[in-house]
């Protein structure tokens, strides 16, 4: 036990920079969840993802950090959804997630970079998604896929976010759905 533990401990100093970068988008990530508003959703998203792209880059997880910046660029574009014509039109989230795969080819280091991708897709239609709920959803297996990515790189912020998020989402869950009658929600898919 006590071998795990100063692994964990070398590990984590080793990278200290990068964990701490990691904490604070752990922070914002959780956070994001807690809201019943797809605007502060992807607000937070946004910050959140900027945070998380400079984390994995400074672990060199090239794939994670790729995929976050698209992430934050995907966010910003799907803000704009309801307000200008090119922001609202349905291919939108498909580019992002073809662009995603293609950055897959540029970032490829093993199987396991395939991950990010994958999971970018499921939250590419979380967040297009005009109801809270479903983003909720499919909000899942994105991290359920990133805290499989997380383990593999050493990402002990990326872990415990995950970990937060999912717990965050299932609190959400419990408020929004299990405990209130839903919301009616505007412009619904």
């Amino acid at each position: 036990m006590q071998v795990i533990l100063d692994s964990f401990i070398a590990s984590f100093t080793e990278n200290l920079t990068a964990q701490i970068v990691g904490m604070v988008a752990l922070l914002i990530n959780v956070l994001s969840y807690q809201f019943n508003e797809r605007k502060k959703i992807l607000t937070m998203q946004f910050f959140s993802g900027a945070f998380f792209t400079l984390h994995y880059f400074l672990l060199g997880a090239y794939a994670g950090a790729v995929t976050n910046l698209l992430s934050v660029l995907r966010a910003l574009c799907f803000s704009y959804r309801g307000k200008h014509k090119w922001a609202s039109h349905p291919a939108l989230p498909i580019f992002f997630v073809v662009l995603s795969a293609v950055s897959t080819f540029f970032t490829y280091q093993n199987l396991l970079s395939i991950v990010p991708t994958v999971a970018f897709t499921f939250n590419s239609v979380a967040l297009w998604s005009n109801r809270p709920r479903t983003t909720r959803i499919f909000t899942i297996p994105n991290n359920s896929l990133f805290l499989i990515y997380n383990i593999a790189n050493a990402s002990y912020s990326g872990i415990i976010s995950d970990t937060f998020v999912l717990i965050s989402l299932l609190i959400a869950f419990v408020r929004f759905d299990i405990l209130k009658k839903p919301i009616k929600e505007k412009n619904a898919d």
